[in-house]
């Protein structure tokens, strides 16, 4: 019985922490499990590109002058 509270509650904290444009799409979904493997697949791309692109910039910037990292800073990517 407690197993499937927690996993009710952690299926309903997944589903609330999407946009609303995407929770319809994942409710179909009935464990926590299933529901995160899903999120991981459809938005795991996503994060690791932009985990990448961050430690590009940081990189980038690290390599600049002192003098000339904080104008360079204001940009979004490392291109």
């Amino acid at each position: 019985m407690q197993k499937k509270k927690n996993d009710i509650k952690a299926r309903t904290t997944l589903l609330l922490s999407l946009p609303d444009e995407h929770q319809l799409r994942f409710s179909k979904y009935k464990t926590a499990k299933e529901f995160w493997a899903a999120i991981l697949k459809t938005f795991g791309d996503d994060m690791q590109k932009k985990k990448n692109d961050i430690k590009a910039r940081t990189t980038l910037l690290l390599s600049l002058p002192d003098e000339h990292q904080l104008r360079f800073s204001k940009y979004k990517t490392a291109k």
